[in-house]
């Protein structure tokens, strides 16, 4: 294998790629650099190869606006860019076009705008962030005006809050579901394939047993959706990012591309073998392999003086490290009772 890939994420959420570095990577971990933003100006450069921008919803227009001079550096010494942070496009915009273009059959607002929406149901979520949205499905236009104005009235900062009209259908069985799959480069492959009796779908809310299990499966196996998505990611200018999305009437659903997707949150042992799906990411990254594993440095234009330089090999092994030690305080506190999670690694530069 030649040639770097660089991961740029913030510190808070680098377990989404920091599980699988530490437990998982395959050959191609070697090949892996995990850098921090709040540690990427404390690098003096950065070997030729892949340079993965991700998490774009957790940095301000400053933060992403700061990135231009390391871009244009990479791109002036030949490095491959994925996700330019000038150009991918972030969920509200992604869906607003998805549905003006045909592809998605509903519709988003922002919060201000809820006079507009006419099809219900609809619920209020964050732009930003994956967490569960703020509202239950809301079926009528005086109740979303009154949550609405309850959230205004709460105090909490509303402008990156946004109204999604419900996408979802349950498939015959009377079950929703949720499907994933990856793009990284010019590969996709599919991770997950999610179903609940509930309208929210996630893996803790999914039904699991042997049915499920072989659905799954065959979901990873076929990759049926592969060629709908791949002009979609196109659309959005993104190229490292997992799609979440449903089927219906036979038409991909895009709830959301997610520029720093969780590969694997866990480590080995647990419930469910993982390594299938870190066999997967592996070969996803080794299609990003292939720059010279010789050549010049890039210089890094956003390099502090203050501080003492980091090397991104070295970042990288810390962050491994971190995320074992993290699994080893989790065991012992659980052990003892105390289930309080350990802060992230580089949560401190």
């Amino acid at each position: 294998m030649t040639g770097t890939i660089h991961y740029f994420c913030t510190a808070r959420h680098s377990y989404t790629i920091g599980y699988y570095a530490a437990f998982y990577a395959g050959p191609v971990g070697s090949a892996l650099r995990i850098i921090p933003y709040e540690a990427m100006e404390r690098m003096a450069s950065f070997e030729p190869g892949s340079f993965v921008f991700t998490d774009f919803d957790r940095l301000s227009e400053a933060e992403l606006e700061r990135l231009g001079p390391l871009v244009a550096a990479i791109e002036t010494n030949g490095g491959r860019i994925l996700n330019h942070p000038a150009r991918a496009i972030g969920r509200y915009a992604l869906l607003r076009m998805l549905h003006d273009r045909g592809v998605n059959a509903f519709n988003v607002y922002k919060l201000d705008e809820w006079e507009q929406v006419d099809r219900f149901p609809v619920f209020i979520r964050a732009e930003a962030g994956h967490d569960k949205p703020l509202t239950e499905p809301v079926e009528e236009r005086g109740a979303l005006q009154r949550a609405v104005e309850k959230l205004k009235q709460s105090g909490a900062d509303t402008g990156d809050l946004m109204i999604a009209e419900f996408g979802n259908a349950p498939d015959a069985d009377g079950k929703y579901r949720k499907y994933a799959a990856f793009k990284v480069g010019d590969q996709i492959y599919a991770q997950h394939c999610f179903a609940s009796p509930g309208w929210w779908v996630k893996f803790t809310t999914a039904e699991r047993g042997p049915e499920r299990t072989a659905e799954h499966d065959r979901y990873v196996k076929e990759n049926p959706h592969r060629e709908g998505l791949e002009p979609i990611f196109a659309m959005a200018n993104i190229d490292y990012g997992r799609a979440d999305y449903c089927v219906v009437d036979g038409r991909v659903q895009i709830f959301e591309i997610n520029t720093n997707p969780t590969v694997i949150q866990t480590p080995p042992g647990g419930e469910f073998d993982m390594t299938p799906y870190a066999r997967l990411h592996d070969r996803a990254l080794e299609g990003l392999l292939g720059m010279p594993s010789a050549g010049t440095a890039i210089p890094n234009p956003l390099l502090r003086t203050d501080k003492p330089p980091l090397d991104p090999l070295r970042m990288t092994d810390e962050i491994r490290r971190s995320y074992r030690y993290l699994e080893a305080q989790r065991k012992a506190r659980a052990g003892s009772g105390n289930r309080q999670a350990p802060r992230a690694p580089g949560d401190d530069r």
